[in-house]
């Protein structure tokens, strides 16, 4: 009987060191979404590099990049024209892709680097 009760006292402490554990990665995973306990893919990741600067061309036709700073950046105006939609997003590492389509019916790709709060640059598709 009083193995039992060793087992349970010392079941019951992994639960409260593994709750803790847990308790850190969440506060971690909200302070910076690239957090990793571990490296699981056992390829060494290299630090991420800056992007090169993409000035906005004139086929992007209003979509300039923003000089946000890096960390919160708040609101991200893509200086667009009006009536211009935003028609599909989707989040691929940090950068989240915008298909747009404007009031002419053109289409375009703004790319987003969610990091620095930069538009990298846009495809712009003819009809």
């Amino acid at each position: 009987m009083q193995a039992l009760k060793g087992l349970v006292a010392v079941m019951g402490a992994l639960i409260v060191v593994a709750l803790a554990i847990l308790g850190y990665g969440l506060y971690q995973k909200a302070k910076n979404p690239d957090f990793k306990f571990f490296n699981l893919s056992g390829v060494q990741q290299a630090a991420p590099r800056a992007a090169p600067r993409v000035e906005a061309s004139s086929a992007a036709q209003g979509l300039t990049q923003s000089r946000a700073s890096v960390a919160p950046f708040g609101d991200l105006n893509l200086n667009m024209d009006r009536g211009t939609r935003i028609v599909s997003s989707q989040l691929t590492g940090n950068h989240l892709l915008l298909q747009v389509r404007r009031p002419d019916g053109t289409d375009a790709v703004a790319i987003v680097d969610v990091a620095r709060g930069t538009v990298l640059g846009v495809v712009t598709v003819a009809p």
